[in-house]
């Protein structure tokens, strides 16, 4: 895996997120398409997307440290382990499946037929009860 060397204990030497601005705690992400000078992120504005000049949020990238941290475990266990479970794993792609078909939904550009109906009931159309709603 991928190291800058270890941090010291004093937040002011280690680099800051791109996003937030915010001292980077390990783990962290490095976009492995931008730089140098090397583009880093916090693990929460790269949940969010963070995208910034050429940087866009679909750019492949690096968790930094993972390795470190699993003291027993290699990048490449790491980056098996990580797509096993969370990238190929057929619960979390049907929910990315879900999530892509909702954000389709939302942006239809079809307008919603009206069909009168008594299921919730309603009076009819152009009874008196139906002027006072």
């Amino acid at each position: 895996m991928d190291r800058l060397g270890p941090f010291s204990n004093d937040p002011s030497d280690k680099p800051p997120c791109r996003g937030c601005s915010s001292y980077l705690m390990e783990p962290y992400i490095k976009c492995a398409e931008c730089g140098p000078p090397p583009f880093f992120l916090c693990l929460q504005c790269f949940t969010r997307g963070f995208e910034y000049k050429k940087h866009q949020s679909d750019h492949t990238y690096e968790i930094m440290d993972v390795a470190n941290q699993m003291c027993t475990k290699t990048k490449e266990e790491c980056e098996k382990h990580y797509m096993k479970h969370f990238i190929n794993n057929p619960l979390f792609a049907s929910t990315l499946l879900n999530l892509k078909q909702a954000e389709e939904a939302k942006t239809a550009d079809t307008a919603i037929p009206f069909h009168s109906t008594d299921d919730p009931p309603r009076p009819t159309f152009d009874s008196l009860l139906s002027r006072d709603m």
